[in-house]
């Protein structure tokens, strides 16, 4: 019997430190694609599907806000902007958040901590999502919903012992892996009319990590991804692409709804 708790306990350990190696080895994706200069492809009057394939594999930008970015005068010089930000090296540390939570950060050489990237243009509805959060050695992540796209506000459920709240959206510009992602097959007054409800109904929710899905149109309870989820499944839309009870920011990831319109420090072969 001593012996088996023994084992028991080496293994447990060992597998610990496996996932603390594999914690550290997803800190940051820096992209294996060689970098190239821009600047002709940019300023041709009309840009081919290769040119926008080629674009977001320098920048991280998907096609519909590249010519979203088309329209703005400044075009050329925010697609270089993004493209330097996707191809600097970053010194990303492991931060304590809480006794059990930590999330990666980059600082300066003052030890400061400082962006990382610039957002593109988003839109209420649009889902923000994060790999650099996590307890212990599960790195679970982090996601919010946007609800104000004017004054750049998105709806977060964020610890133990809180209730969502707003946070601004430039805050995200810190965090070292990120997605943005969008419900592209619905018109924009109805993502309109989600990140609406989100924000008169999901505000001030108690944080529970083990809330479920099913609790109806007032919930109870709930926390970073569900609250997400939430606010979709009030109109009839099941953000969750494994079908759980329970939905993770990488659920979705694997959603049919959702379209990546932006990542960063994430490898866009392993969503």
């Amino acid at each position: 019997m001593r012996k088996f708790l023994f084992l028991s306990l080496i293994l447990g350990l060992c597998l610990y430190l496996l996932a603390g190696y594999k914690v550290r080895q997803d800190m940051f994706y820096f992209p294996n694609s060689q970098r190239i200069s821009l600047v002709n492809m940019l300023q041709k009057e009309v840009l081919a599907d290769e040119d926008y394939n080629t674009i977001y594999e320098q920048t991280g930008i998907n096609k519909i806000l590249i010519r979203q970015l088309e329209q703005q005068p400044d075009f050329e010089t925010q697609i270089l902007r993004l493209q330097n930000n996707y191809y600097k090296h970053y010194y990303v540390q492991k931060t304590a958040m809480s006794i059990f939570t930590s999330w990666d950060k980059v600082l300066d050489r003052k030890g400061n901590w400082t962006p990382v990237f610039e957002l593109a243009p988003y839109e209420n509805g649009d889902i923000f999502v994060t790999k650099s959060t996590y307890t212990a050695n599960w790195r679970h992540g982090h996601a919010g919903i946007v609800v104000d796209e004017v004054h750049g506000k998105v709806l977060e459920s964020l610890e133990p012992n809180t209730k969502s709240i707003l946070q601004n959206a430039s805050k995200w510009e810190y965090y070292p892996t990120f997605e943005m992602l969008r419900a592209t097959k619905l018109p924009k007054e109805t993502r309109n009319e989600i990140a609406n409800y989100a924000l008169t109904n999901l505000q001030g929710v108690p944080y529970n990590i083990l809330a479920h899905k099913w609790q109806g149109k007032s919930p109870t309870s709930t926390h970073c991804s569900l609250i997400v989820w939430q606010a979709f499944m009030a109109f009839g839309i099941n953000l969750d692409g494994n079908g759980g009870i329970w939905v993770s920011p990488q659920d979705f990831a694997k959603s049919p709804h959702l379209e990546v319109m932006q990542i960063f420090g994430i490898n866009p072969k392993k969503l």
